[in-house]
């Protein structure tokens, strides 16, 4: 074995292989590419705020109505929402448990007492006192 190092560098003068022109050819396309890009980028930012500025303006008035929508029909969504989840709960669950689950989910999502149209209790100055006469 022989105690010199080999040199780690091609010597000056030396042509690169075929394979390296390549890539250093497709690199500075790349590079003369990422810059036009960029410069028309530039160029068309006004135009593209602009064009996003008229689109916020736009979907504003279907925001509205959307939302209007959502709070007018808020107890049909909420009930619908409520089946769609018993029967996904219902489908997730193995046939044994199912009417767990049935009753567990009737129970979480029944109706809360203000949201029914059935009529409320007496308020308590017209309810009867506890002998069962009224006051």
């Amino acid at each position: 074995m022989s105690t010199e190092s080999e040199p780690s560098a091609d010597p000056p003068g030396d042509r690169p292989a075929a394979g390296e022109e390549a890539a250093v050819r497709i690199g500075r396309s790349l590079g003369r590419f990422v810059r036009a890009a960029r410069k028309v980028a530039r160029a068309q930012q006004p135009e593209a705020e602009r064009l996003a500025q008229q689109a916020v303006e736009a979907a504003r008035p279907a925001a509205a109505r959307a939302s209007q929508f959502v709070r007018e029909h808020e107890a049909e969504i909420k009930q619908l929402s409520g089946s769609a989840a018993r029967a996904a709960a219902y489908r997730a669950a193995p046939a044994p448990l199912r009417p767990v689950v049935s009753a567990v989910t009737n129970e979480l999502l029944r109706d809360s007492p203000e949201s029914t149209d059935e009529p409320q209790a007496p308020a308590a100055d017209d309810a009867e006192a506890p002998d069962g006469k009224r006051d």
